[in-house]
């Protein structure tokens, strides 16, 4: 099994109910690999002692102190339990590891070396959601630059999973949106959209991207709704005045022409 090697507890916890076994070797071992990983642990270094102190006295004693069994089979299985608790920390650990290296590689343009590590990451928690957004994002993106539709529809069944995931995520709405809007899917880019605001009413960049596609929809009212309330969040977003004066320019145009 590997361990995690930060996880300074639980290798200290581990070492208390082996210690229940009264093996003591195997119990100071723990001790002092969790007094390795940190200098300044007490609890571990108060363990050791008292595992030590207690040796001392015993030595002479032959009969063993615990010989129930059901009693035994419990200590069993809190170190199941605890040895669970090592594994899945490194699990979790491998997981952050490869997704973050994913990151930094599609930010430098290694496409394919950061599809290895989300795939990577993915094999160690399938139910990470984060993992799963990332690499529909980068599936996205080489959907973009090839229109290969195979890339499409690996995007949008990552978008599909991290929202099963976690649906309180609004990047992954909005991502999943813009994917709809890149193929023409007017209306479920709109939906998208308003289930990226209704997580996260601020989200500027989700009312900047409903107000585009409102305004391409002829629903100029409702356009300049999303500009005001971009401007309000954003008083320097050049993109909304400028995008609010192109609308009331075609208003007036349409009430003249009227």
């Amino acid at each position: 099994m590997e361990i995690n090697k930060d996880f300074t507890m639980g290798y200290c916890r581990v070492g208390t109910i082996i210690s229940d076994f009264k093996q003591q070797d195997n119990e100071l071992q723990y001790f002092n690999q969790a007094i390795e990983k940190d200098g300044n642990c007490y609890y571990s270094f108060m363990c050791r002692e008292i595992s030590i102190k207690l040796q001392k006295s015993i030595l002479n004693i032959v009969q063993p102190i615990i010989t129930e069994a059901s009693y035994i089979t419990i200590l069993e299985k809190k170190i199941k339990h605890y040895m669970t608790i090592i594994k899945q920390s490194n699990l979790i650990q491998m997981t952050t590891t490869y997704h973050t290296r994913g990151n930094f590689y599609q930010i430098i343009g290694e496409k394919e070396k950061a599809q290895i590590d989300y795939n990577k990451a993915i094999q160690f928690d399938p139910n990470n959601a984060l993992t799963y957004y990332s690499r529909g994002k980068q599936n996205y993106t080489q959907y973009k630059m090839s229109f290969v539709l195979n890339y499409k529809g690996k995007a949008l069944n990552d978008y599909d999973k991290a929202i099963q995931l976690d649906q309180n995520h609004a990047y992954t709405y909005y991502n999943r949106a813009i994917l709809y809007q890149h193929t023409g899917e007017c209306y479920k880019t709109l939906n998208g959209f308003n289930q990226a605001l209704n997580i996260n009413p601020i989200f500027v960049n989700a009312f900047q991207g409903k107000g585009l596609l409102l305004q391409d929809l002829q629903q100029y009212e409702e356009a300049i709704i999303c500009i005001d309330k971009i401007i309000s969040l954003n008083s320097n977003h050049i993109d909304a005045y400028f995008n609010k004066g192109f609308i009331q320019n075609i208003i007036q145009q349409i009430l003249q022409n009227n």
